[in-house]
């Protein structure tokens, strides 16, 4: 739903498969430019502690100085989405 709603306001979507580690890929390509944001459902079973994720985006921030919110979801992926 999320997705949808981001393309129809003229955002572009990149999505990881199920893994965050997936995303962080996407995001290491791009060498981490031309992202607004990240959404990220926290509840990540390949991870064994959900904040891996956003605690590699925050260090990254630190090296780099820029700033990529991160917004997160405890709830269930849709998997249409």
């Amino acid at each position: 739903m999320a997705k949808r709603l981001l393309e129809k306001r003229g955002h572009s979507v990149r999505r990881g498969e199920r893994r965050a580690r997936d995303a962080l890929a996407i995001l290491d390509e791009s060498k981490w430019v031309g992202f607004g944001c990240v959404l990220m459902d926290v509840q990540m079973p390949e991870h064994g502690r959900p904040s891996s994720a956003p605690a590699i985006i925050r260090e990254r921030e630190r090296i780099t100085g820029r700033r990529l919110p991160d917004y997160r979801d405890d709830g269930p992926c849709d998997e249409g989405g």
